[in-house]
């Protein structure tokens, strides 16, 4: 039996990563059974094939796997997919609202369920370069043409871009709930007022 083993971090997938952390949240497995389904997932194997694998390999596999998903990485500001370079947003000081919103909507949300999303937003097709390297990306226009697509993204990007982005999304969360406490507070103002009365012509 022919295995491919992640060397690194930039032989696992975004879609391997997802399933893993979907695995690993599980309690009802033991774990001889887990770690089965985790060399599947990463080595592209079916799980009843797993039985059949050496003992001493299957250690190994599995070590082998940890080190890959735990090293660390660097931020890369371009990358090629499916023979498309994509680039990394190089001016966050111009975000656009339809950016800055969805963003926020995803990073709110479960991130780990929607990081292929977020990518999508934090990397586009790169249309132009200039003699100094610099380069500009396609225009915004939402994450449904690149959201499957990026589930392929290799987790040394994904990573590097997330350390980036992280004070980012700090700060995205924190407007976030800056907009909805005063939503809150304007509704709550809003009830007030009519329980009231006040206001109100007859």
């Amino acid at each position: 039996m022919k295995i491919k083993i992640p060397e690194n971090i930039s032989d696992i997938t975004l879609d391997q990563y997802m399933k893993y952390t979907k695995l690993i949240e599980r309690t009802d497995l033991s774990e001889f059974e887990l770690n089965k389904r985790l060399v599947s997932i990463f080595c592209n194997i079916s799980i009843h094939k797993m039985d059949y694998v050496d003992a001493k390999d299957f250690v190994s596999l599995v070590e082998d796997i940890s080190k890959a998903i735990n090293q660390d990485a660097e931020f890369t500001n371009k990358f090629t997919l499916n023979d498309t370079e994509y680039g990394f947003i190089p001016n966050f000081d111009k975000l656009t609202s339809k950016e800055f919103f969805d963003l926020s909507f995803w990073c709110n949300e479960d991130m780990n369920d929607n990081l292929n999303r977020i990518m999508a937003i934090l990397f586009r097709p790169v249309n132009g370069v200039d003699a100094f390297g610099n380069y500009t990306i396609e225009s915004y226009d939402g994450t449904e043409d690149r959201a499957v697509a990026f589930m392929q993204i290799p987790m040394n990007v994904v990573n590097g871009a997330l350390v980036f982005f992280s004070s980012l999304a700090k700060e995205l969360r924190l407007s976030i709930q800056k907009f909805t406490n005063q939503v809150q507070a304007k509704e709550a103002q809003h009830q007030t007022t009519f329980q009231s009365g006040d206001g109100m012509q007859l």
